[in-house]
């Protein structure tokens, strides 16, 4: 199965040109294989000043509750974070 990829432009604490991408995919070698495991990357690009960009990024597994957990720990972190030093 092909990588699914979702980029969205977001608004992230007042930034309007900040982004979220999510790749579902299996492992590299593992797509062929009817019980590979389903991974999904988050990733939260806020730009900031300078040309400099923060990320947030979170691996998680694809299905089930423990995606249900890495998306809800992943929403947590990323309303906390202010991409500032």
């Amino acid at each position: 199965m092909e990588a699914e990829v979702t980029a969205t432009a977001v608004e992230h604490q007042g930034r309007r040109d900040s982004f979220e991408t999510v790749v579902d995919h299996h492992r590299y070698g593992e797509d062929d294989e009817e019980d590979a495991l389903r991974r999904r990357h988050h990733e939260l690009v806020v730009p900031g000043e300078d040309q400099v960009s923060w990320r947030l990024r979170a691996g998680m597994p694809g299905a089930g509750t423990a995606l249900d957990d890495g998306e809800e720990l992943f929403r947590t972190i990323a309303e906390h974070f202010t991409g500032q030093r």
